[in-house]
């Protein structure tokens, strides 16, 4: 009994069959693509993790009244 060789796949046809969206298969390839990947994994949480950090870095309006209190009101310590 002889193994049967898996189908072999074709190219994507060039219309979509009825119902279908126009660009879907190619969206999808070219979400697979390398450089896409590559920016998806590594540039979108760095981005996101800037945007956060520059949040948490950026002085509120209040914190720099030069009372010596931070945001919020809480008490600075003295340089010295």
């Amino acid at each position: 009994m002889t193994a049967a060789a898996p189908a072999a796949r074709g190219p994507v046809p060039a219309a979509p069959a009825k119902g279908q969206p126009l660009l879907s298969g190619t969206a999808i390839q070219a979400l697979r693509e390398p450089a896409v990947l590559m920016a998806l994994t590594y540039g979108v949480p760095g981005v996101l993790v800037l945007r956060m950090l520059a949040r948490i870095w950026r002085k509120g309006p209040e914190a720099a009244d030069g009372s010596g209190n931070g945001a919020g009101g809480a008490k600075t310590p003295a340089a010295g």
